[in-house]
């Protein structure tokens, strides 16, 4: 390297890069918000290379890689491993739950969704395209925390999280690529491959120093990947992901999840084909505040998930169509009635829909850390969305005490 002698030979193509870093710079420039920053990974889900990285926009002005090295609140992306874990435990996606809002989960555990709309009555596969926190809470009460982190670990996150049920709706941290790991897991059929971005090094003889060998793990079964990546397909078709699904151009199948932190600090959308797994992140690089756009905070309707589309519209033009996975193994789900649910699911009934569109959200008391029982103070209610579950965010927060959060993706 520059005068070592060795050379080092990366993942990286070319071509994607330059799509990569051109995606993020358009939308920040269309925007017009320069306190904006974007990353995003791009990952070959059969290889585990990483073809594309942004980790910022000026590398003279800040060497900080936010795609490596920047722990950012998951919002309701976390909700996808959620889902695993819920399908990997028996749990089928057609199982009806309690939608409406606020929702008391435990003694100190108050959940509200975005705009505390209700949807009533409502399957576990409607509440991840509608990004239902109530329904999410609900599911993760029912098969324990443990599992869900479990399922976190085996699919590539790497950052220890806390066992907090809260920790369902996104009040945690992890990078870009951990999320793009294991979205990757996914669209390979439920095969983990460690992100990878150098496969050899020589020194200046050609004598080789360093070889990646492929490593890939089962992590989850083929038939769990097959159907998340039937129910998040969804997301995309008819839920929050949809302003991407709506902008892209290639000819591809394509699933994924949303996620917006607490009052919009952190947007994501982590989404893949069968070619490309890849996450976008956009936010205030050094700073924890709310990103504003047009005098007022924004989401991820019009910033990851432009970023995303930008890229992949580029990188997958002219690729042929591929299909996820196919398995001929099926889950063995569970009766269910053997799943008890916080809210049941009689008597649920739905919000009227009104023609104002906003987006999804996560709204939470928050979780105590230890088992004291205090009564939850009264989030502020937010104002009524027309379209339902339209949006991610989530409280967050740690320590003794009932706290509150409110998230406007």
């Amino acid at each position: 390297i520059l005068q070592g002698g060795l050379r080092v030979y990366t993942t990286l193509d070319p071509d994607l890069q330059k799509d990569a870093d051109e995606a993020a710079t358009r939308r920040i420039a269309e925007l017009g918000n320069p306190r904006l920053g974007a990353a995003l990974v791009s990952i070959d889900p059969q290889t585990g290379y990483i073809k594309a990285m942004v980790g910022g926009q000026d590398y003279s002005k800040s060497q900080y890689n936010i795609a490596t090295s920047s722990n950012r609140q998951m919002g309701s992306s976390f909700k996808m491993y959620t889902l695993v874990a819920a399908l990997s435990e028996g749990m089928n996606p057609e199982i009806v739950l309690n939608g409406n809002s606020p929702m008391q989960i435990t003694p100190t555990w108050l959940v509200r969704n975005a705009g505390n709309y209700s949807y009533g009555a409502i399957t576990l596969r409607q509440g991840t395209v509608y990004s239902s926190n109530t329904v999410y809470a609900q599911v993760a009460e029912a098969i324990g925390i443990d599992k869900i982190l479990q399922t976190c670990y085996a699919m590539g996150i790497r950052t220890q999280l806390q066992p907090y049920l809260s920790t369902t709706l996104g009040s945690q941290g992890v990078t870009p690529i951990e999320q793009c790991t294991a979205f990757a897991t996914l669209a390979a059929g439920g095969v983990r491959r460690d992100a990878v971005a150098i496969t050899r090094i020589e020194d200046r003889n050609g004598n080789v120093i360093y070889e990646h060998k492929d490593n890939p793990v089962q992590a989850i079964s083929p038939a769990v990947a097959a159907a998340a990546t039937d129910v998040l397909s969804g997301v995309l078709t008819s839920g929050t992901g949809r302003y991407a699904y709506n902008l892209k151009t290639f000819n591809q199948p394509v699933a994924g999840k949303t996620g917006t932190s607490d009052n919009s600090e952190d947007l994501w959308f982590c989404a893949y084909t069968p070619q490309l797994a890849t996450v976008a992140w956009c936010g205030y690089p050094d700073s924890r505040d709310p990103v504003i756009i047009g005098g007022g905070e924004s989401s991820t309707f019009v910033t990851a998930q432009y970023v995303w589309a930008y890229y992949m519209n580029a990188a997958l033009s002219g690729v042929a169509r591929a299909e996820f996975p196919k398995t001929t193994e099926t889950i063995a789900y569970k009766p269910n009635s053997y799943w008890k649910f916080v809210g049941g699911s009689a008597n649920a009934k739905q919000n009227e829909k009104d023609d104002e569109e906003e987006e999804e959200e996560e709204t939470t008391e928050e979780e105590e850390e230890d088992d004291t029982t205090t009564t939850p103070t009264t989030p502020t209610t937010p104002t009524t969305p027309a379209t339902p579950g339209t949006g991610t965010g989530t409280g967050t927060g740690t320590g003794t005490g009932t706290g509150t959060g409110t998230g406007t993706p």
